[in-house]
């Protein structure tokens, strides 16, 4: 019995030498692989931030908003007799949605080797102030839209700009524009990943994006002032 149990002794340790050794031998492969990817990441984000701020998409908006009297249309001989009195306006312009990546932070970069996914969070998307179409505003008179002869007032423009922010930060134009510069994101760490030879994919969120879930609740991004 004796001399059964040492060349099982041998066996056993003989396996476990073996198997500690392989096991070993991947976790450091693995953690030479993901120091790599992480290496290649921070030099693309490098790249990126050098870049300074990219527009990711420009949308035109039109925010309707009562007028004072001085904003009545041009036309003076309405059929109605209602031309000088306070109507409503339409105010169109154009928001740009800039993604500024100077902000980025290495830390922010997560390789998930069990998914092989890179994830990277990058800064909120930022908004120029709306550029008012001064040419474009109507004036509702009666049945009828005209243009205004006379420029807005401080306190016309001021609400209009706030309502063509708040219609800028909704979940329609700001997630469009979130996709637009996502796919920009994604496409310049994917692109050195297939060149490394890396098969892997990437998600890129926003610091205000609730969860990577993109589809979820989108926070209002943040206004600039140009």
């Amino acid at each position: 019995m004796k001399k059964l149990v040492v060349p099982i002794l041998i066996g056993v340790l003989m396996f476990a030498a073996a198997f500690g050794g392989a096991f070993y031998y991947y976790r450091f492969k693995d953690e030479r692989a993901a120091a790599a990817i992480r290496t290649l990441a921070e030099e693309v984000l490098g790249d990126l931030q050098r870049t300074g701020h990219t527009p990711a998409m420009t949308a035109r908006l039109l925010v309707v908003v009562p007028a004072t009297p001085a904003a009545a249309p041009a036309r003076a001989d309405s059929a109605d007799g209602t031309a000088g009195t306070p109507a409503l306006l339409a105010v169109p312009a154009t928001v740009r949605y800039d993604l500024d990546l100077r902000d980025a932070q290495a830390k922010d970069i997560v390789w998930d080797a069990g998914k092989r996914r890179l994830r990277v969070k990058v800064p909120a998307l930022t908004l120029s102030e709306p550029q008012i179409d001064s040419g474009g505003i109507r004036a509702l008179s009666g049945a009828q839209w005209m243009p205004v002869r006379t420029a807005l007032d401080s306190d016309t423009r001021k609400a209009a700009l706030g309502q063509l922010l708040s219609q800028a930060r909704e979940d329609g134009p700001l997630g469009f524009a979130r996709d637009t510069a996502r796919k920009t994101v994604e496409r310049a760490f994917a692109a050195e990943l297939r060149e490394a030879g890396e098969k892997a994919s990437v998600e890129i969120r926003f610091a205000d994006e609730k969860s990577v879930d993109h589809g979820g609740g989108r926070p209002a991004a943040a206004a600039r002032e140009e």
